[in-house]
């Protein structure tokens, strides 16, 4: 009679889940071992050991419960299934943004999503686990089933997500994303390539090739018009203006999309609702002078383009007014932040025209942006300084002598 230590794991999805989830939740745990290091201090050895000995107590337990279950169905359904939600979650949560940004945006959830590491989720090891341990699975059972032009397509169904998921990662940490400008008839090698999640640029890149441009044209085409119906959720969320303003917006979904026939009565599926279009104007554009007439013009995505260079080096950075999260930056090795707004807030306006208002925010030092004006205003030492925003002139930051900026 065997002892139940010798027992094998039973194959089923029951067991599949559990040791997946067993695995995953070990690579969270050591991550955040990990990124307790990033604090330093004298004690920093017990959080290298803590990870050492979790690490070791995970492949005691799991290895061999791994070794049985993974070239099985179950295993691989499983970790597909997981694969999908996991992603389908990614996309869902907010990813790379500041601790106080999720929070502001999650609330009591926040700390909870930011130990599964849910805040960066498509960089998280458990989810480079999930991806590894798949792809190990589908090379198993291809592996144990026999070679052949019979079994030609359960293997080619089997390795080639694998292939598919190399490439995937192959782009997802050696690849980049860059801009480069281009002027007509004139060839480039230089490429400005963004820093990973993030929107600042780092330094130039030079290609191997050059790229010019030899002809640029715009052509007019006759859009496919279409009549799209709109009802609003009746959930409210905050979302910044392009005037820097906090605004509550109820998020919508579309109910139809109608071709727009004159005198045909359309009907709303799913509803009593139908109507008849008795005249159709398609769209129009208006003629306007660059730059005399861009006064006339709404902003819809207004942002600022500017270098930020200190002792340790240059870095391009773009600020978006209407991105929340992304129109500010602080820099902790000058101690400066920069902010864009289209124009200042009645919250800021008021600060700056009364120092006493905000004796705290106003003694930081900070440089704002305001495009609708163009112009710079400094604060340092309780103190405001107005600039005119010239492009490609090259301003000091207060109280730094070797570190400045410069609007692209």
């Amino acid at each position: 009679m065997s002892s139940n230590s010798n027992q094998s794991l039973p194959l089923n999805f029951g067991s599949a889940i559990k040791i997946l989830g067993l695995s995953l939740f070990s690579a969270v745990l050591i991550q955040n071992l990990y990124d307790w290091t990033s604090f330093g201090g004298s004690m920093i050895w017990l959080f290298y050991l803590g990870m050492l000995l979790l690490a070791l107590i995970s492949l005691y337990f799991l290895l061999r419960p791994l070794n049985e279950i993974i070239h099985t169905p179950y295993f691989a359904i499983t970790s597909l299934l997981t694969v999908a939600l996991a992603t389908a979650f990614g996309t869902v949560v907010s990813q790379v943004h500041t601790p106080a940004e999720f929070a502001e945006r999650y609330g009591s959830m926040s700390k909870f999503l930011s130990f599964m590491q849910m805040d960066d989720l498509f960089h998280s090891w458990w989810y480079v686990l999930l991806f590894v341990l798949m792809t190990i699975s589908l090379v198993k059972i291809s592996y144990y089933r026999r070679p052949g032009i019979k079994n030609l397509g359960f293997h080619l169904a089997h390795l080639g997500p694998v292939v598919i998921l190399l490439g995937f990662w192959l782009d997802f940490y050696s690849g980049f994303r860059g801009l480069i400008q281009l002027q007509k008839g004139i060839e480039t090698d230089h490429v400005w390539v963004y820093k990973p999640n993030t929107n600042k640029v780092k330094d130039s890149l030079k290609l191997d090739f050059n790229v010019r441009l030899d002809n640029f044209s715009m052509e007019k085409f006759s859009p496919d018009y279409r009549i799209q119906i709109w009802e609003n959720d009746r959930i409210e969320r905050e979302v910044r203006t392009p005037d820097g303003n906090v605004t509550k917006r109820m998020d919508a979904k579309a109910l139809a999309s109608i071709e727009p026939v004159v005198n045909k009565t359309s009907r709303i599926y799913n509803s009593d609702i139908s109507f008849t279009i008795k005249e159709f104007y398609p769209n129009f554009y208006l003629e306007y002078s660059y730059p005399e007439n861009t006064d006339t013009l709404d902003p819809k995505a207004p942002g600022i383009l500017f270098e930020l260079s200190n002792p340790h080096g240059q870095d391009l950075v773009h600020l978006q007014s209407y991105v929340m999260g992304r129109d500010r930056i602080s820099d902790p090795i000058l101690s400066v932040g920069f902010e864009f707004y289209w124009t200042f807030p009645e919250d800021i306006q008021s600060k700056l025209n009364n120092p006493g208002l905000d004796p705290e925010w106003y003694s930081k030092t900070r440089i704002l942006f305001e495009g609708a004006s163009n112009k710079i205003v400094e604060l340092f030492k309780g103190n405001t300084t107005e600039r005119e925003a010239l492009a490609g002139n090259d301003f000091q930051i207060p109280g730094k002598s070797k570190s400045g900026y410069k609007v692209i």
